[in-house]
C-alpha cells in the first residue's frame, strides 16, 4: 500500500503542478491583455483631453478679450459721468463765488 502511494503520489503532485501552472499562464495572458485595453483607453481619454484643453484655452482668451474691452468701456463711462459732476459742481461754486 505504501508502495503505491509513493508511486502515485508524486504522479498527482505533479500534474497538480502542471495544471496550476497552465492556470497561472492563462491568468497572465488574460491580465496582459486587460492592461493593454486599459493602456489604450487612457491614452484615448488622454487624446480627447488635450483636445479639450485647447478649446478652453481659445475660450479663455476671449473672455479675456471681452474683459479688457468691458472694463475699458466701464472706465470711460464712469470717466465721463465724473467730468459731468464736476463741470456742475464747478459751475455752482461759480455762481456762489458771484454772488458774494
Amino acid at each position: 500500500m505504501t508502495d503505491i502511494l509513493l508511486e502515485i503520489l508524486p504522479i498527482v503532485l505533479y500534474a497538480t503542478a502542471v495544471i496550476l501552472l497552465l492556470v497561472l499562464i492563462v491568468l497572465v495572458i488574460k491580465m496582459i491583455k486587460t492592461v493593454s485595453v486599459v493602456n489604450k483607453i487612457t491614452e484615448d481619454a488622454y487624446e480627447k483631453m488635450e483636445s479639450l484643453n485647447s478649446t478652453f484655452n481659445l475660450l479663455d482668451k476671449i473672455t479675456d478679450g471681452l474683459s479688457k474691452v468691458s472694463d475699458s468701456l466701464t472706465e470711460n463711462i464712469i470717466k465721463f459721468i465724473t467730468g459731468i459732476f464736476k463741470k456742475r459742481k464747478a459751475e455752482k461754486e461759480e455762481e456762489k463765488s458771484e454772488e458774494e
